[in-house]
């Protein structure tokens, strides 16, 4: 079943290739590889400024961020409770939960710069920095049976 799959993804992927401009094609590329390298690039420092211990990241690390995104599940109801009183069964399904601090949103900033930096100069050094980024978050990606 694999080879008529992955033969359909290659003729689709030619079809788009054929019908859609070169233009349109590097403009989503350069897209993605801009917003995907600034998460690596922001993974492969976050560890190594958070190693950094000077006293004036000490004081902004103290004001601390928290982002909540949860659905709230209805409640369910058994038919012999009235309609004033409900059970709640399920719990709450959590989307998002992050928390950060003023650090981090200046780490994000800096990786922001250089993946600007990538997709309006295309500079060697900036490609060089995003694929050394991939490269570290890759390796730590990888696990070794001992």
């Amino acid at each position: 079943m694999f080879p008529f799959i992955a033969s359909g993804f290659l003729f689709g992927i030619y079809l788009v290739i054929l019908l859609v401009s070169k233009e349109y094609i590097t403009f989503v590329l350069n897209i993605y590889f801009f917003s995907i390298g600034i998460v690596a690039l922001f993974r492969a420092i976050h560890p190594v400024i958070l190693k950094i211990r000077l006293p004036i990241l000490e004081k902004i690390r103290e004001r601390q961020f928290h982002i909540t995104l949860a659905e709230n599940k209805p409640p369910k109801t058994t038919p012999t409770e009235t309609e004033t009183t409900t059970k709640t069964i399920e719990k709450d399904l959590m989307h998002l939960d992050f928390k950060f601090d003023l650090v981090d949103v200046g780490a994000l900033f800096i990786c922001v710069l250089v993946g600007v930096w990538y997709l309006l100069q295309r500079h060697w050094m900036a490609n060089n920095i995003f694929g050394i980024a991939f490269s570290i978050n890759a390796i730590e990606i990888l696990h070794f049976n001992k």
